[in-house]
């Protein structure tokens, strides 16, 4: 690996990149004034909440919350690391990086090492299973689940020998050591000393989108437990975040316009055999929402193809935790005769399969005929608990029209009527609508509006942001988040307020997030206006202060008895009358 990038160049391939023309290599975006506005590519939406601001160089979106620089929107967009972000977009602008090399091979990166043994771990693998003799059980294995030498080829497959030093003393001798063996996950310590993490294994290697070998799966040879492990989280493989196969199977994927995602990888494989090539694998984890945001970058509909027993089906109800967080739509394929989709495919055939693909249902459908499956519905308490449990899931689906098509077919169910189901929804918690509305004139509170201006004054108009910081003070800001954004600010100093400056400044996600949509958010006056509309949001935000201490004060005095605490209570009395008097005054200056 090259080294550090250095900082003056991370800071000129940012100021001197084109946030507008980046982003609409993925969004189709319209100039409304000085901003631009677009579809958000991060979640659902039908009503543009996506602005990028060309001054700023900043995005953000008003629907999920989305935000930052070019470099976090090619993050985001590309499931890009920092470095990799910055070294995309100056191959991008032709802009030769200039890197701090390491002055020695022990200084280098300890991913590029990772990757190098991972690697030559799969060489090695791959060589026991096809070269030796201890591999030939490992081969009968393979051959009886059917997976073809093709395959065993093109997936890289292998075997892990019983000999649990192995890999070890192999790879020892290539230049490793336990140290790096031991953080990459191909080695563990137990009471027999350091050991190869796989031992009597068939091995799957795990591969990133750009190829590289990041972890392994292996599937045990006989009776042992457990069947199979992964390796463990390191810096390269997490599994939550991870797909089996996925960068093979992406540009399938986005020429047939869905993904189909099953739980193991023979599964994979054998669909793969049979001519299904859009077809990914989870890691031993439930499905994600990181799982679907790298799914969305090649389609919008993603197909669960689990096994038709109980933890299959209870697999697919898992995934409506995400119902709402991702752009993707979520089916189910039904298969059933109780068979797992390897097992479907080679015994019914790839037209039966496909039949059942497209057969697929929404998620929300899936699971609501469930639910309708769990309870007896001849029974009064059954039933209402099958409608309670219906509309909780109705609640969480994105689509209004999609929430009115589930409560009518609902109502015709029960012979109820729609307007008492509309009702009931109304009732459940998950109000998606309002905390996805973009309108933050109607979402947020007269005290959080006021806040908000007096933080996007400070942090968007350097002429007025020494008298902003002076005039305020942190007891000011009662909504804890605004109130942690001009700690931030404080911290930052005013001479780094620039937005991206003090964006970087912070390491907390929701933070960075708030303070974006600051720096984006239009002010509610015209420049011209700006200083008075300061002040006046000073003097709000000083009588809302003061109406909260008056308030306090008179919950405090509602305590006291007046009979046996006399004294206290004139205390209270006299604070009060001058905090009134106080804020007569302030309101004063307001007319």
């Amino acid at each position: 690996m090259p080294g550090k990038i250095r900082d003056d160049d991370i800071i000129q391939i940012r100021e001197s990149s084109d946030l507008v023309e980046v982003i609409s290599a993925y969004v189709n975006l319209k100039k409304t004034g000085r901003i631009f506005k677009g579809l958000c590519p991060f979640h659902k939406e039908k009503t543009p909440s996506f602005v990028v601001d060309p001054q700023k160089q900043l995005f953000h979106c008003f629907g999920c919350g989305e935000g930052g620089d070019v470099y976090t929107f090619l993050m985001k967009s590309e499931n890009l690391d920092f470095i990799e972000a910055v070294e995309v977009l100056a191959a991008k602008m032709g802009h030769k990086i200039t890197y701090d090399l390491p002055k020695n091979k022990a200084a280098a990166s300890k991913k590029e090492k990772m990757i190098k043994a991972n690697s030559l771990a799969r060489r090695y693998f791959a060589h026991i299973l096809s070269e030796t003799e201890s591999g030939k059980k490992a081969r009968d294995y393979l051959a009886q689940r059917g997976i073809e030498a093709d395959s065993i080829a093109s997936f890289g497959i292998g075997y892990a020998p019983a000999n649990g030093r192995a890999l070890m003393e192999f790879l020892i001798k290539k230049g490793f050591n336990h140290k790096d063996l031991l953080s990459g996950g191909l080695l563990t310590e137990s009471e027999r000393g350091t050991l190869d993490l796989f031992r009597n294994r068939v091995m799957f290697p795990i591969f990133n989108l750009k190829g590289d070998v990041i972890a392994f799966g292996g599937r045990i040879l006989g009776d042992a437990f457990p069947k199979y492990i992964n390796t463990p989280e390191t810096e390269l493989f997490h599994k939550g975040s991870t797909l089996y196969n996925l960068g093979y199977a992406k540009n399938e994927i986005a020429r047939s316009g869905k993904a189909l995602v099953v739980e193991g990888y023979t599964d994979v494989i054998i669909l793969h055999q049979a001519g299904a090539k859009n077809v990914v694998a989870t890691l031993g984890t439930a499905l994600t929402a990181e799982h679907l945001s790298l799914l969305s970058r090649f389609t919008e509909r993603v197909v669960l193809v689990f096994d038709s027993d109980k933890a299959g089906m209870a697999a697919a109800e898992r995934g409506l935790e995400l119902l709402g967080q991702s752009k993707v739509d979520l089916f189910v394929a039904n298969l059933t005769k109780n068979m797992d989709p390897a097992e479907f495919i080679t015994q019914l055939g790839a037209d039966e399969f496909n039949r059942s693909i497209e057969a697929a249902i929404p998620l929300a459908e899936y699971c609501i005929k469930r639910i309708l499956q769990k309870h007896d519905l001849k029974d009064a308490s059954g039933r209402n608990r099958a409608i309670k449990a219906a509309l909780s899931i109705i609640s969480g689906i994105d689509s209004s029209l999609a929430r009115e098509e589930y409560l009518g077919r609902l109502a015709d169910m029960f012979g109820l009527s729609y307007e008492a189901l509309l009702g009931e929804l109304k009732k459940i918690k998950k109000k998606y609508d309002i905390s996805k509305s973009v309108d933050l004139e109607v979402v947020l509170g007269a005290q959080d509006r006021c806040e908000r201006e007096a933080l996007k004054v400070i942090i968007q108009h350097h002429d007025l942001a020494m008298e902003a910081v002076l005039a305020l003070s942190e007891d000011l800001f009662a909504v804890e988040a605004n109130r942690r954004a001009y700690s931030a600010i404080s911290k930052a100093g005013v001479k780094n307020l620039l937005p991206t400056s003090l964006i970087d400044s912070v390491s907390d996600e929701s933070l960075k997030r708030l303070l974006t949509a600051l720096a984006v958010e239009e002010i509610m006056a015209e420049a011209e206006d700006l200083p008075n509309h300061f002040r006046d949001i000073l003097v709000w935000l000083k009588d809302f202060h003061l109406e909260r201490q008056i308030n306090r004060f008179k919950h405090e005095l509602k305590k006291v008895d007046t009979t046996q605490e006399k004294d206290k209570a004139d205390a209270f009395f006299k604070e009060l009358i001058k905090l009134e008097k106080e804020r007569r005054e302030l309101k004063k200056s307001i007319i």
